[in-house]
């Protein structure tokens, strides 16, 4: 894609250092807050694009958590809690925490209906047995967290590397 800087169109391929390091040093829309002993820490600014980068990611995490926790043999509304008290809980105020965890442990579907589910299974039209479209999904599923996880473990380290690791809890 291209973006316009100072005037001047460039025309590359960037990667999402470039970008964040781009909005850090020339757009001015973070800031540093002082945090404990620190010498200061990146406050991410609301509607930045390294703000809604974050948010994507910690949300990847949530879904990665969830897929182990299924991966695993869990039920989805176990799997779900506890990919949500390891990502994102310690982010959110006490309503969304509230919110999150009623929704979660209410409105989870069964193993069975997730799986047929994320397998896009029309319930017109079975060619496998649920056991074998399952055991297909969770393959998936795992193959899936495998490119994710160190992808978002990259991710996670190029915000640390740029300062603009906004690690601040609700």
């Amino acid at each position: 894609f291209g973006f316009s800087v100072g005037g001047r169109e460039t025309r590359s391929r960037m990667g999402l250092a470039t970008v964040l390091r781009y909005e850090r040093d020339h757009l001015g829309v973070h800031h540093k807050e002082r945090k404990g002993g620190d010498d200061g820490y990146q406050c991410l600014a609301e509607g930045s694009g390294a703000m809604g980068l974050l948010w994507i990611r910690r949300s990847l995490e949530f879904q990665c958590g969830l897929y182990s926790g299924l991966i695993g043999g869990c039920e989805p509304r176990e799997a779900a809690l506890k990919a949500y008290r390891d990502t994102l809980r310690p982010y959110h105020g006490q309503v969304l925490r509230r919110f999150y965890t009623i929704f979660l442990s209410t409105k989870m579907p069964s193993r069975h209906d997730m799986l047929a589910h994320l397998a896009n299974n029309d319930d017109d039209v079975i060619v496998l047995s649920a056991n074998e479209q399952d055991k297909i999904v969770l393959e998936d599923l795992r193959r899936l967290t495998e490119v994710w996880y160190p992808l978002l473990g990259e991710w996670k380290m190029t915000f640390k590397n740029l300062g603009l690791d906004d690690e601040s809890h609700a």
